[in-house]
């Protein structure tokens, strides 16, 4: 494979990649942590404080993308036991999940950048 022919396929990935990562959009993630939290329902709950709740969890997830968002909520609720999950125990879960994604990326956009540089 010539540097021209890798540098084409690197490009080609570059912006996949960019859209597997793109952050989920805030109004998704209150409707997804509405549902999961609504397995444990509180009585008599005020509106202020189902705001303020879904805001934290909105401001922790909004840096990740919508799948590893639903992958974390779905492995979650497939777990044994009835301990509620906290916003730190999804966002490690997609943590984990967008670092491959998120490495390969880096490294893509290395390999253009040290491209450029020689030319």
């Amino acid at each position: 494979m010539t540097d021209e022919q890798r540098e084409r396929v690197v490009r080609t990935f570059i912006p996949a990649l960019e859209a597997h990562l793109e952050p989920a959009d805030g109004q998704w993630i209150n409707g997804r942590v509405a549902a999961l939290l609504a397995h444990y329902y509180v009585p008599d709950m005020p509106m202020a404080l189902q705001v303020a709740t879904l805001g934290d969890w909105i401001t922790l997830l909004s840096r990740f993308p919508q799948w590893a968002i639903e992958a974390a909520v779905d492995e979650w609720l497939d777990r044994p036991g009835r301990q509620r999950p906290m916003p730190g125990d999804i966002a490690d879960a997609c943590r984990w999940r967008i670092a491959e994604p998120a490495l390969n990326l880096r490294l893509l956009r290395k390999l253009v950048n040290a491209r450029r540089g020689q030319a």
